[in-house]
């Protein structure tokens, strides 16, 4: 599921997709808090939730993407940032 989410992503923001990919990489390098938080400004709630929407785009909700929907609407705030 993560390489579809993955290609749903560079599909709904593609002139992002470059620069979360370079900010995984340096997350995997060395996961600092600040690294981190600089990867969540890239991928706010908002944006994951548009991949999910276009990934099942006229076709039945797959369970796992319920599920992920799900926890991203958990650890979403009342702004719509992440908690």
């Amino acid at each position: 599921m993560s390489n579809q989410l993955w290609r749903a992503f560079e599909e709904v923001r593609p002139y992002a997709a470059r620069t979360v990919r370079w900010q995984l990489e340096l997350c995997s390098e060395c996961p600092t808090y600040e690294r981190q938080m600089a990867l969540a400004a890239l991928i706010p709630p908002k944006v994951l939730l548009e991949a999910t929407e276009h990934l099942c785009a006229g076709k039945r909700w797959r369970k796992e993407l319920v599920a992920l929907e799900e926890r991203i609407l958990h650890y979403t705030s009342v702004t719509g940032d992440w908690r």
